[in-house]
């Protein structure tokens, strides 16, 4: 049985979350523990937000504000269009030139397209504004890699950290510079610092149990870093995927499954297709 799961490019409705979490809560109040389970991980972090409302949910697309242009930008890049963040920043470079929080967006939407010659020229523009700039050296970091260069991409990403050592991107930058020199043992220590630096980071855990998995063979200490990044974020449907893959390969089934099927529950949500390709059964030798 084969498993795959990719991005589509729709995000989740804010009401259809709240009603989820009213629900879990609902559930959880007359003791149905595994319904309140799955509608709780749908409705994650719905308490935190407001009910929206039609102008709320399209106020972004008519805003014209640098910020507002930055945070659609960056939306865009995370739904899988990152041509299309290009496209919508670069008129605002001509106007804002010298701006390092631009440069810095604009850089991130040239890497994420596979341009990082295009994204060194616009960090190297933002660093000539402040050469100390803690966020263009991260994304500086994550360049030099992209280019080849993984000496400098960890140079840059420790003098982050020696300038900033509570900033948990330094770290996140030093593990990818280690993974490119493959050094998969002195990255899983830089993403055990992130995952201290920011406890609450779900997405750490789970990469840290793709290193230890996929580069280390590690196989339980992976299944414990999943755990732990779907105890602080249930509606992880990348950490319920990769463990009901990990169990598979374990042997374990009957784990395997039930982690395939809260993954499939919640992917719709996250806007993300899951399928699921079994084995055709062999055909009987004829005696």
């Amino acid at each position: 049985m084969r498993f795959h799961c990719w991005k589509k490019l729709w995000p989740w409705n804010r009401r259809q979350k709240k009603a989820h979490y009213l629900l879990g809560t609902a559930y959880r109040t007359v003791g149905q523990t595994e319904k309140a389970r799955v509608e709780l991980a749908l409705g994650a972090n719905a308490h935190d937000l407001p009910m929206s409302d039609p102008w709320a949910e399209r106020a972004p697309l008519h805003m014209k504000l640098l910020s507002d242009q930055l945070d659609r930008a960056r939306e865009m890049t995370e739904h899988g269009e990152p041509d299309k963040a290009v496209a919508l920043l670069l008129p605002a470079l001509r106007y804002h030139s010298t701006n390092i929080v631009l440069l810095n967006g604009v850089a991130i939407a040239y890497n994420a397209i596979e341009r990082p010659d295009l994204a060194f020229a616009a960090l190297s523009d933002g660093l000539k504004q402040n050469s100390n700039d803690l966020v263009l050296r991260v994304t500086l970091s994550h360049t030099y890699e992209m280019l080849g260069h993984p000496t400098d991409a960890l140079q840059t990403a420790e003098s982050v950290i020696k300038d900033a050592p509570k900033l948990v991107e330094g770290y996140l930058a030093k593990a990818n510079a280690l993974l490119a020199a493959d050094k998969d043992e002195e990255a899983v220590a830089a993403l055990e610092k992130a995952a201290e630096v920011d406890p609450g980071n779900a997405d750490i855990l789970i990469e840290l149990g793709d290193v230890l998995w996929k580069n280390l063979q590690k196989r339980k200490s992976a299944v414990e870093k999943y755990e732990k990044g779907i105890e602080i974020d249930p509606a992880s449907v990348r950490g319920y995927f990769q463990l009901a893959q990990l169990y598979q390969e374990l042997g374990e089934g009957a784990q395997s499954q039930r982690n395939l099927v809260m993954a499939q529950r919640l992917a719709p949500a996250e806007g993300i297709n899951i399928q699921v390709q079994r084995k055709a059964p062999e055909k009987a030798q004829k005696n």
